[in-house]
């Protein structure tokens, strides 16, 4: 029940915060232009206002705070987030954004989360079962947490090395993915509410 009245709580959040995002965005600039911004694949031929990811951000943002003991992973993912959404209303206003720039905010980002404590410790062996493999890829998983570096800095802290770089990996991989597909109109923010589930 509560992740039925957390989602709605997100949604209604979204939904109140969209007008103040479209006005906010027109303030600003961060519009898009068909003009300005030619894409074969946008459908709009009128300036449209852009930073609609704003909205969601506030929604997901407020059910999290509301729903969720606050403790170091959901700080990590706040921050993270935080960084990302600076990240996009840059990309928005700025046109011709340097992606090598954009490319390392979203590795501190990522890194922000991962420094949290968030990781991966083990992935799904899509090979086990099958015959003749090599004994550490017969397991059903393979274990990423065998590599552990504690380090003090700010208090106790340890980081487990394959598990912490393939988290890593993953977030700013799915990041860009997400990011290279948004060249359809909505189609970002639709995977964005989608991922939030």
């Amino acid at each position: 029940m509560e992740l039925l009245i957390s989602t709605v709580v997100a949604f209604l959040v979204t939904a109140l915060a969209l007008p103040f995002t479209i006005i906010l965005a027109k303030r600003f600039g961060l519009i898009d232009d068909p003009k300005l911004r030619p894409h074969p694949a946008h459908t709009q031929h009128r300036v449209v206002p852009r930073a609609g990811g704003l909205a969601i951000y506030f929604g997901i943002l407020t059910a999290a705070l509301i729903f969720l003991p606050m403790e170091k992973h959901l700080l990590g993912i706040i921050l993270g987030i935080t960084i990302l959404i600076i990240t996009g209303i840059i990309d928005d206003k700025v046109l011709n954004f340097n992606p090598y720039a954009r490319l390392a905010l979203v590795f501190l980002a990522a890194g922000v989360a991962v420094g949290s404590g968030i990781g991966i410790s083990f992935i799904t062996n899509p090979l086990a079962g099958l015959q003749n493999l090599p004994l550490w890829l017969s397991d059903s998983v393979i274990r990423l947490d065998g590599i552990i570096i504690p380090f003090d800095f700010l208090g106790p802290h340890k980081l487990i090395l394959l598990a912490d770089l393939f988290a890593l990996f993953w977030i700013v991989t799915l990041t860009q993915v997400i990011n290279w597909s948004k060249g359809v109109d909505g189609q970002m923010p639709g995977f964005t509410r989608f991922f939030s589930f």
